[in-house]
């Protein structure tokens, strides 16, 4: 079976009413990653459709809670990506994994590494760190990663980051405003903005809006993401 046939199998799954049990932990639709593992043996879905001027996609994640600590995770950047005047394809697929180093008094830090094929490059090797840190106004998650492309004539390696700032409210919205970017040696930096919100429509599915802009002439495209999260399963 193909990957991403069988991505569409899970999120038909996942439609129906089976979902439990427990709070949804949703990485998406922002660029941080976020410093949370998903619950001991839930199975648990992002899904979502990113678009702009260019290019559209319809990019998912399914992870599962390996431990208290530990998760482990299949991606792909589109099950279906239709670019302008070209034929649609499927996107690049890969695994994620996450450990939760340590947590204490509501701060949390948690090392990722993700693993991707892309189609004409070979692999794509992400080692990354995120932290969580709460205030009383304002919750703060932060991601640096080093990026490693082999294949890449220049900037086979760079660096990323993002900070994610989420107001502390006390309702099922939740809000955010987000400042990421790319550092390569032989280009100029990469400035972009994006702006979010979500809403726990129950403590089993959340969905999101999100929106991207360029803060430089170096950053990415205006564009729209809308999806959800779902516990599919505990097993």
């Amino acid at each position: 079976m193909r990957f991403s046939t069988l991505i569409i199998v899970v999120i038909v799954l996942a439609i129906f009413p089976q979902m439990h049990h427990g709070q949804v932990n949703p990485q998406r639709p922002s660029v941080s990653d976020n410093a949370f593992i998903t619950q001991f043996r839930q199975l648990e879905l992002e899904f979502g459709l990113s678009h702009d001027a260019a290019l559209s996609s319809f990019p998912a994640l399914l992870k599962y809670g390996v431990s208290e600590r530990f998760q482990a995770g299949l991606l792909i950047n589109g099950l279906y990506q239709k670019a302008k005047n070209a034929k649609g394809r499927s996107g690049d697929p890969g695994f994620q994994f996450k450990y939760r180093a340590f947590t204490g008094d509501g701060y949390n830090g948690t090392f990722g590494l993700q693993l991707e094929s892309l189609k004409g490059l070979g692999g794509k090797y992400t080692g990354y760190y995120v932290f969580f840190i709460p205030t009383k106004l304002v919750n703060i998650h932060s991601t640096i990663a080093e990026v490693y492309i082999p294949d890449l004539v220049t900037d086979d390696f760079y660096s990323t980051y993002a900070i994610l700032l989420s107001p502390v409210l006390s309702g099922d919205f939740g809000f955010y405003a987000e400042i990421f970017g790319e550092l390569r040696k032989s280009n100029s930096p990469v400035l972009g903005l994006d702006l979010g919100i979500s809403y726990l429509l129950n403590p089993d599915l959340a969905l999101d809006l999100a929106y991207y802009t360029s803060l430089n002439d170096f950053g990415p495209a205006e564009s729209v993401q809308l999806g959800f999260t779902a516990n599919i399963i505990k097993f």
